[in-house]
């Protein structure tokens, strides 16, 4: 029961703050900028791609400005192939069981990359988030311009998160890289990651179409959360605050 309660109260609770208030005013400036101009150019039907652009901004939060630029530009490689995909799909019609095929071909590959290169947010969620969303909705441009979009859009988050550089100007190298030995088990454990991303994802997009809810996107951008938790009640709480999050925007 007390552990019950305990896992209870964790689903609410805050770790110690470490400069969280700038990081949330790096996301919100990357978000709201991009989104703004398109909605003065009267296209917010363009947001989609803005703002997966603009996710870039969440990755690399407390890093110093070397590595956090670094883990940015691979972050936008993650987030702009995702985009690239998802709209090549939604010009050619390829939805239902091409759609769970490639998101979830990609989800694995994407948890390779994601564990090679370290990013935090750990694993490729954001990603494949937005190759199904971008998949999922007409291209009203032609689809570079859509690319374009969400090129300036991380663009301009990278020029944010490295803005901070020019009050201090201070240089600090990278993270350490680790021994042989460590290497061999970092690629084991990532294997079985992106194993695990592939099958879960799959899954969960096989039981989107078949189920008829028609939106197979859904389902598998959830079943990638928890598989970035760093063990079983990290995993399940991030499952939970998804479905939580999920609901309460529906409503809104």
């Amino acid at each position: 029961m007390q552990s019950v309660v305990h896992h209870l109260r964790q689903l609410h609770s805050l770790g110690p703050a470490s400069n969280d208030h700038l990081s949330a005013w790096r996301v919100a400036i990357s978000v709201a900028v991009p989104s703004l101009v398109l909605l003065l150019l009267g296209r917010p039907d363009l947001t989609i791609y803005a703002v997966f652009g603009a996710l870039t901004g969440m990755y690399g939060r407390n890093e110093p400005h070397q590595l956090r630029l670094k883990h940015q530009l691979q972050a936008a490689l993650v987030l702009l192939s995702g985009v690239t995909v998802g709209v090549v799909l939604s010009v050619n019609g390829l939805h239902s069981w091409w759609l769970v095929g490639i998101e979830a071909l990609l989800a694995g590959v994407g948890s390779l990359y994601s564990d090679k290169v370290h990013l935090r947010p750990n694993g490729p969620f954001f990603g494949i988030l937005a190759l199904g969303a971008c998949a999922s909705v007409p291209v009203a441009v032609p689809w570079y311009a859509a690319l374009l979009i969400a090129v300036g859009s991380a663009a301009f988050s990278i020029l944010v998160g490295f803005g901070g550089w020019v009050r201090g100007r201070a240089w600090k190298p990278g993270a350490a890289r680790p021994s042989a030995s460590l290497r061999g088990a970092l690629r084991r454990r990532a294997a079985i990651h992106a194993s695990r991303h592939v099958l879960a994802v799959g899954a969960a997009g096989a039981i989107g179409v078949l189920s008829g809810s028609g939106h197979p996107h859904w389902a598998m951008a959830a079943a990638a959360v928890p598989l970035a938790g760093a063990d079983l009640p990290s995993s399940v709480h991030r499952g939970i605050h998804r479905i939580m999050g999920t609901f309460l925007g529906l409503v809104v």
